[in-house]
């Protein structure tokens, strides 16, 4: 099941309330997955309080922007990770960094998806990382910045970075706080910088999280690296609320509820036939089941198992079933056989991921490990609840009630819980249930695509329809009153509804295609801090930068104020232009070349010509193509540069549309082979000369180098001493010229576009120079 409403005991309960009250967990707790209470959590107020306008949110304790969206800064072309730095460098006052170098800042990660680049950096102090403080800047298709989210910590500082008790410690002290058992599925204990903005307060800390069966979840703990102090223990899992044979990928066949047997009937629960029964099954509920081919799983040694490109059965918790092998690629099973549900969780899994990745080109996947999402489809001990763990980045479905792994809308809400960490880096947000919302909303878009039930239904809006909406508890919807900020309660799932609510709203106005794509792509903007505004308008800036046309925009607008949020105004369609490179450097001949792009802002479809002026006299400019409909892309070409002058030039690219008309600039430095050098000595006709002779001329601003050569005769058909790679304008001779000999000399100039011409031939005679006289010498005996 997932996230029941039933009663339990009041010592649960009342821990639950306290575990709740923070909007910022990652997590939330059932019935089944309370923890002992004698091991309190701490939950520190770290959430900065905000300021929401339309496209911003700022921190009201430090006035830096924590959301920022349609910001529109053209970055010159680049790499990703270049144009971010470029806007962070520029804004660097307006986003209260401590640096314009950025040196605090570490590159980590760059998502590529169809609405852009979004670039991750994380803040650091003395080489440390300082704790959820990332900085995510958005790049559209047309190398514009048109979103920023943050966490950075204004002025974060620490008089040492050296902890006085030892990582071990720390370790050990965590286990012994939540009396975790071994084995544990993941393990990691990191020195960190951790700043609490409301207080200003700044620490060094250790943070560890431990994935243990008992007590169940991924816990996290920071412990204050001096005094050994916790400052927070949570539970981060997210839950539902609720040998070397060859390997083959072969297709399977196999029974599954799609996406559940009540919606597949049309019926309600406690229908004749259509009731849990202790996990027994029913003439209706065998009926219920849809024959489905399961893709691509793994055949190996004779046996096939449910391992794929997109899901990967394991069995990593209680109870252990194993891994479903046979020796059959046929699963038809009905809901009494455990192997239904592995095969249940395996095809729903991926047919999502394939969708996401394949249908919508979204690349959302797991980046802790490289196979198919992983998951137990019994797992938890049994209890009714399932969850996600951002550790190991696995899932596992509980077994009371209704089998949680029984109904698709629990698969794809856990699954949700995964691809909103995923499109994150690791930034998944429980503020404002965010993430419930998320979940609920990708499985609600899931089961509503299939046309099962019709609005007039209730069952239309409900999520968790054989799952919950029971006598097990009372599931959740997406036709929820409640707007947002006033109708929030701090209960994560129940807030979640609102998110949920909404975006399916969206759904019923632009389609599903069109509402996941924006979803996904505008989600992959936010980070761990996010709320539920936030969001709303990282998703609206999502669809402006993959083009979508003013109705569809003004469409999702109208649905996402009723929800309560606030957004910016549709923008008017309007085109940009960019170019790429903005400036070169060339010799005097060769064309030059530029792309230009003109990009398409709200759907804007029409055509854009283009011009240029301030290029080099004597010239040619061209494009290809011009006035064609935005968006494209146009070569632009200098050409007959060999008649232009060297010198430095700024060319203006204007582009026209109907309605609107915008400009960029390009640099572009020509030069030429250097000018004719003028000779300074030995002077022309000079008489005397020293055998190894000083020779100088005047400097020339386009030479990077010189070339001296010295002949016996004018035309230079006996050339005996050659000097180059020259960069000053003096040289001696390294060797002796001949005595009482007419000599000639000449200079070039050369750089990058070659050498220059010769300059005029000087002449010069060498004197005799040294003459030594040997005499006789006598020896006498």
């Amino acid at each position: 099941m997932s996230s029941q409403t039933s009663p339990f005991p009041f010592r649960r309960f009342l821990f639950l309330i306290l575990l709740l009250a923070a909007a910022t967990l990652i997590f939330s707790l059932s019935q089944n997955a309370a923890a002992d209470p004698t091991h309190p959590y701490i939950m520190p107020n770290d959430l900065e309080a905000t300021i929401e306008q339309p496209g911003r949110s700022y921190s009201q304790v430090t006035g830096a922007p924590l959301a920022w969206y349609g910001i529109n800064y053209p970055a010159a072309a680049a790499t990703p990770e270049q144009m971010a730095r470029q806007f962070l460098t520029a804004y660097a006052d307006t986003l209260h960094l401590n640096s314009r170098t950025l040196d605090d800042l570490v590159y980590r990660v760059t998502r590529q998806g169809p609405s852009g680049h979004v670039v991750r950096f994380t803040q650091h102090l003395g080489g440390l990382p300082v704790y959820q403080a990332e900085i995510a800047v958005h790049i559209n298709n047309d190398n514009l910045i048109t979103a920023l989210t943050s966490q950075y910590k204004p002025g974060v500082s620490l008089s040492s970075l050296a902890p006085t008790m030892t990582a071990a410690a720390a370790h050990q002290q965590a286990v012994a706080h939540i009396q975790a058992q071994q084995p544990f599925h993941y393990d990691t204990t990191d020195l960190v910088v951790y700043h609490n903005a409301n207080s200003g307060e700044t620490r060094l800390v250790y943070e560890i999280h431990l994935e243990a069966s008992d007590p169940l979840g991924h816990w996290e703990l920071l412990i204050d690296a001096h005094s050994g102090e916790f400052i927070k223990v949570v539970d981060q899992a997210a839950y539902s609320d609720s040998n070397n044979a060859p390997v083959m990928m072969v297709d399977g066949t196999g029974y599954i509820f799609n996406p559940d047997p009540l919606s597949q009937a049309g019926v309600t629960y406690g229908t004749p036939g259509y009731v849990d029964g202790n996990d027994a099954t029913t003439p209706q509920l065998d009926a219920a089941r849809t024959s489905v081919t399961l893709y691509d799983i793994q055949f190996s040694g004779g046996q096939y198992t449910l391992i794929g490109p997109w899901a990967e059965t394991q069995d990593f918790e209680a109870p252990f079933y194993g891994l479903f092998s046979q020796a059959t690629s046929n699963f038809s099973y009905n809901r009494f056989d455990n192997n239904f549900e592995a095969v249940n969780v395996y095809y729903h899994i991926d047919n999502i991921m394939r969708y996401i990745n394949l249908t919508l080109g979204l690349n959302i996947r797991p980046y802790a490990y490289a196979t198919g999402v992983r998951f137990d489809p019994h797992g938890l001990n049994g209890a009714d609840n399932s969850y996600y763990l951002t550790g190991s980045q696995r899932l596992a479905f509980g077994e009371g009630g209704v089998d949680d792994a029984e109904d698709a809308d629990v698969v794809i809400h856990e699954l949700g819980h995964g691809l909103h960490h995923w499109v994150t880096n690791g930034g998944l947000s429980q503020v404002n249930g965010l993430s419930e919302g998320i979940g609920d909303f990708v499985a609600a878009s899931y089961s509503r695509s299939l046309g099962q039930w019709t609005p007039s239904d209730p069952q239309y809006h409900w999520v968790f329809d054989w799952d919950g909406h029971n006598p097990f508890w009372g599931g959740r919807i997406t036709n929820y009153g409640a707007v947002y900020p006033g109708g929030l309660t701090g209960q994560i799932h129940t807030d979640g509804q609102i998110w949920s609510t909404c975006m399916m709203k969206v759904y019923n106005a632009i389609g599903r295609d069109n509402t996941e794509l924006a979803h996904w792509s505008g989600i992959g903007m936010t980070n761990s801090t996010t709320n539920q505004n936030q969001a709303a308008n990282a998703v609206f800036q999502a669809a402006i930068d993959l083009g979508y046309s003013t109705s569809t925009l003004n469409a999702m607008r109208t649905q996402m104020l009723t929800c309560g949020y606030t957004l910016p105004a549709v923008p008017t369609p309007d085109f940009s232009i960019g170019a790429s490179p903005t400036s070169q450097t060339s010799c005097t001949g060769p064309n030059v070349q530029y792309q230009i792009t003109i990009g398409s802002l709200a759907g804007y479809n029409q055509s854009v010509n283009l011009t240029a002026a301030g290029n080099p006299a004597g010239t040619t400019t061209g494009f290809a193509p011009t006035g064609a409909t935005a968006p494209y892309t146009s070569t632009f070409t200098i050409g007959n540069t060999s008649a232009a002058a060297a010198g430095s030039y700024n060319i203006v690219i204007t582009g026209m549309g109907p309605t609107a008309t915008h400009t960029t600039t390009v640099s572009l430095t020509l030069n030429s082979v250097p000018t004719t050098i003028v000779l300074s000595a030995p002077a022309n006709g000079a008489t005397g000369q020293p055998l190894a002779p000083t020779f100088q001329w005047q400097a020339n601003a386009a030479a990077t180098s010189y070339t001296l050569e010295v002949a016996h005769d004018n035309l230079f058909s006996h050339i005996i001493y050659t000097a180059t790679g020259l960069t000053g304008t003096t040289h001696t001779a390294t060797s002796s010229l001949d005595p009482n000999t007419t000599h000639y000399w000449r200079v070039r100039g050369v750089n990058s576009c070659g050498s220059g011409a010769n300059s005029s031939t000087f002449s010069f005679t060498t004197g005799a120079g040294t003459t030594e006289v040997y005499l006789p010498v006598v020896i006498r005996p």
